[in-house]
Parts: structure tokens; C-alpha cells; sequence
């Protein structure tokens, strides 16, 4: 372990190189030794990697002090033949061949659709968001996404409203320096899912970590959603490595006036699947052989919302949406406090039995 984890902090070492060491090498601690020890540079690592090779220390106490340095941020790495790495990202092109995961372990043999989006999302694609990976969650469905502002965001918390499982990947090293708002995110993830890098501790984000990130979220899912997509956006990049990856992409139609529908657009045009609901994902991905958890049953005004443990007062507010009503409308009709209204569309908008549009505007959801 302490040998792959000192290659892996390697500059410039990458997968592919790392990969093609390990197919070409018995041991890679013996072949850090022997690089060190004055043999000659093999042809296939670039001189620079060389030179920073013969300039560390013994490999394994390398290797080790990273190991230390992961515990203590309570992370722990997990090597490409581990049960705890994904399993579809295993499969790809040139997979990471480690990653750090801190948090909870994921479930056994978890189901991961990855959702992503904008930055700059609309209130209706986070709505979206929340209400497709709460119902996926629902059905057992481990949702992976990039932990940013937007649709991510949204995405993780849909899951985790209903106990579901969730992963963010970092562009970043685990214990790197975050924005309040990065760790506050980190934060809600660890508290019932896990946080991935495939980068060594505390490794700064750039603008050449992101697409790595992307890849690894694309390439830990069976499906892909994008809610809201600029032409230029790392949704955009993820959702290109999971066509690459031969993974289901399907997307969210938005206003087509709006910069961040544009990327859904060329992928729409580009094959992708449009979507208007997880149902159509769902009968997928038991097409394909996954087992998912029964459906839950669909909540209803009529039996008082017992069903889904709904109060007096969101069975109230639930009867006073209709097509694009406003919120002021809504509060006029059942005459609750501005925040008790709010609270109610909240959890009525979790459980998919309203959708929030833009102008604060509600609406049921069909069916």
C-alpha cells in the first residue's frame, strides 16, 4: 500500500503511466529503490518524474507519512482491486489506481447514477435535482455528483433527505484548502455518505483536477443525469466521459432562452435521452439487472398523507396548488405563517408531489 500511495503523489505520474508500471514491475517500492539506486532512466517516464523519484526518501516512509496524513482526516485509500472501489470505474480506460474516501463506507454492491449541473442553476433545476435523487434514493439508487454550488448541491441533499447514499468527488485533495461553503457541503456529505479524491491529501484544486474529478464521477455511474448545462461547463465534461464510458446519459429540457440549457441541447442533439421523470431511469436500470428497493407508495391528499407521514397542515397547502400557482396564492389560501407554508412546500416538493418553478411559482406534479 505505502508503495502505491508514494507513486500516486508522484507529479506528473498519472494512470496511465501508473497502470502501465504496474503490468511492467514486480514491485513498486523495488523499482522506486532501484531508480534511486542510479539505474537508468526507462524510456516511458518522463525525466522530470525521474529526477523527483531520485530525490525522495525511502518510498515506504513516504508512502507511510501520507498514510498518517490520511487517518488523520479520517480517510482511508482504497486501491483499485479494494471491494470498497466502484466497480464500474474500475472498469474504465486508465481508472484512477487509488482513491481516498473518507466518511461512510459505501453499501454493498451500490447502484450509482451520477447528477449533475450548473453552478448558476435556476430554482426550477434544483428542484429537479432534489426531487429526481430523492426519489432514486428512495429506491435504494446511490447518487454521485461534484459537490459544487447548483444542481450538485441539490443533488446530494435530494438523497439525503430521504436516508439515501451519496458521494461528492473533490477536485481537490481531502484536507486541502476549501471555501466555507466546500466544507459545509463536505460537511452534510460525511454525515450519511462519503467524500472521494482521487488526488493525495491536501493536493490544491486547479483547473487541470477538475476533469479528473468529472471522469471519476462519470466513470463510477450506470447512468447520468444533467439538469442545466452551459455549452462551456464541467456538467458538459462529465456528461461527454460518460457517453465515452458507454454509460446511459439522459437530460433534463430546460428553457431554451436560458445560457444553461444550451449544453442540454447539443447533448439532446448528440443522442442523449431527454427525461421528465426518474421513472424512465429506474425501468433502465431494472432492465439492466439491478435490484432496486420497492417503490414507495405514492402519496396522496385523499388518505390524509399517511402514507408518506405527512401533517394536517402539507395535506392543507398540498390541496391549494394548482398550475403555477404562486406562493402568495398558496399563503392566502390555507392562511399559515409565510415560514410554516414554506416548510410544508419544502417537504411536499421532497417527496415529488410538487415541483417549484422559477417565481416562486408551484405546481403538482403529474400523475
Amino acid at each position: 500500500m505505502a508503495g502505491w500511495v508514494f507513486w500516486n503523489m508522484a507529479p506528473g505520474m498519472g494512470s496511465r503511466r501508473f497502470l502501465y508500471m504496474l503490468q511492467q514491475e514486480r514491485s513498486t517500492v523495488g523499482f522506486a529503490r532501484r531508480l534511486q539506486s542510479g539505474v537508468d532512466k526507462p524510456h516511458w517516464l518522463p525525466t522530470p518524474l525521474w529526477t523527483w523519484v531520485r530525490k525522495q526518501g525511502d518510498p515506504v516512509e513516504a508512502g507511510r507519512r501520507e498514510l498518517d496524513r490520511a487517518r488523520a482526516r479520517r480517510a482511508e485509500v482504497v486501491t483499485i482491486g479494494s471491494r470498497y472501489y466502484p466497480a464500474r470505474l474500475r472498469e474504465i480506460a486508465d481508472a484512477p489506481p487509488l482513491l481516498y474516501m473518507a466518511g461512510r463506507r459505501p453499501p454493498a454492491a451500490p447502484v450509482w447514477v451520477s447528477v449533475v449541473g450548473s453552478r448558476q442553476a435556476s430554482e426550477y433545476g434544483v428542484s429537479v435535482a432534489r426531487r429526481f435523487c430523492a426519489e432514486l434514493g428512495a429506491r435504494g439508487v446511490s447518487i454521485v455528483s461534484g459537490l459544487a454550488r447548483g444542481i450538485d448541491a441539490a443533488a446530494h441533499r435530494g438523497a439525503m433527505s430521504v436516508g439515501g447514499y451519496t458521494a461528492g468527488v473533490l477536485g481537490c485533495g481531502i484536507g486541502a484548502s476549501m471555501t466555507a461553503r466546500l466544507e459545509r457541503m463536505v460537511g452534510e456529505v460525511l454525515s450519511c455518505g462519503c467524500v472521494i479524491s482521487p488526488f493525495p491529501i491536501g493536493f490544491p484544486a486547479s483547473t487541470g483536477t477538475f476533469p479528473a474529478r468529472n471522469r471519476v464521477i462519470s466513470g463510477m455511474s450506470t447512468a447520468c443525469i444533467v439538469v442545466e448545462a452551459a455549452e462551456v461547463s464541467g456538467a458538459l465534461i462529465t456528461a461527454n466521459f460518460a457517453v465515452a464510458q458507454n454509460r446511459n446519459v439522459y437530460v433534463v429540457p430546460g428553457d431554451i432562452t436560458r445560457p444553461t440549457s444550451r449544453g442540454v441541447v447539443n447533448l439532446l442533439s448528440d443522442g442523449a435521452s431527454p427525461v421528465v421523470s426518474v421513472d424512465s431511469v429506474i425501468k433502465d436500470l431494472i432492465a439492466s439487472g439491478h435490484v432496486l428497493k420497492p417503490a414507495p407508495p405514492k402519496p396522496t391528499a385523499a388518505d390524509g398523507g399517511r402514507s408518506r407521514g405527512l401533517t394536517d397542515n402539507d395535506v392543507m397547502v398540498y390541496a391549494s396548488v394548482g398550475d403555477l400557482t404562486s406562493f402568495e396564492s398558496i399563503q392566502k389560501s390555507v392562511a399559515m405563517p409565510a415560514r410554516q407554508v414554506m416548510a410544508c412546500l419544502s417537504r411536499l416538493e421532497l417527496l415529488g408531489m410538487v415541483i417549484r418553478l422559477d417565481g416562486l411559482r408551484f405546481s403538482r406534479r403529474p400523475g
